[in-house]
């Protein structure tokens, strides 16, 4: 099990917004099992299935990536 740092993705909605960020850290064999351990710990986000039936985590619909730049790519 290793840890990873996960980062959520930017958004903006009528009242504000925020830049791509760092959340926390979850341990895992994986990344996506560490955003599944992050959130069976914290109570912070969900889990949920692509168009291509594959896992990906996120929060209010914000998803979450392994670096930062990944995070600020796909949205600011």
């Amino acid at each position: 099990m290793r840890s990873y740092k996960i980062y959520e993705e930017g958004f903006m909605v009528m009242e504000g917004g925020a830049s791509a960020h760092y959340i926390g850290d979850g341990y895992g064999d994986s990344f996506i099992d560490a955003c599944k351990e992050y959130i069976e710990r914290t109570g912070v986000g969900e889990i949920r299935i692509d168009d291509e039936g594959r896992e990906y985590a996120c929060d209010w619909g914000c998803r979450w990536f392994p670096t930062l730049s990944e995070a600020a790519q796909s949205f600011g």
